[in-house]
């Protein structure tokens, strides 16, 4: 078991990964429900006799896996920011060839001003293009991160629930035992 008090550097969550483990936090959330359902029902009552250590094993790997889903987020995160900065470097190289361009034109008063109309257009284009670019980046990890989050709190959700479960049927075990 995991103790709650350590804590896991993203790298070693990566290099700990299993390489082919079709679990997920979901699923994990789902066997701890079927670990309640599957257990002994005290007679009478509503409530169910676990195995803790089942349980705590379940909730230890949900541990685990929780960090590996944040490290997710976090290269979400550093892909948008690679996306931005390849966008921010083609506006910027659009920006120096229109910038050369319009210094060959200088030698003739309309051929300058045709680079210069050239040339803001282009770099309008660029940065709407940057722009662009980089709301799309934020959408996107907008959406993931929201996702994230959804999936995190759902699992947290129904641990807790399970939680509470188990421990009204501790306490109701422990009564019933003169604990």
């Amino acid at each position: 078991m995991i103790n709650q008090n350590e804590l896991v550097s993203p790298q070693a969550v990566v290099q700990a990964q299993p390489s082919a483990s079709p679990e997920t936090t979901l699923a994990l959330v789902q066997k701890i429900e079927e670990v309640i359902m599957n257990s002994v029902k005290v007679p009478f009552t509503s409530r169910v006799v676990v195995d803790e250590e089942d349980i705590f094993e379940l909730i230890d790997r949900i541990r685990e896996m929780l960090p590996q889903e944040m490290v997710q987020a976090q290269q979400i995160l550093a892909q948008k920011d690679a996306i931005f900065a390849e966008a921010q470097a083609k506006s910027q190289k659009l920006l120096e060839l229109t910038k050369e361009k319009s210094r060959q034109y200088l030698q003739e008063h309309e051929l300058v001003r045709q680079a210069v109309k050239m040339a803001d257009e282009t770099r309008k284009s660029a940065e709407a293009e940057c722009r662009q670019q980089r709301f799309e980046a934020d959408k996107y990890s907008e959406e993931v991160l929201a996702s994230l989050e959804d999936k995190v709190t759902q699992a947290l959700s129904m641990v807790q629930t399970g939680r509470r479960n188990l421990a009204r049927n501790m306490e109701t075990t422990a009564r019933k035992m003169g604990v």
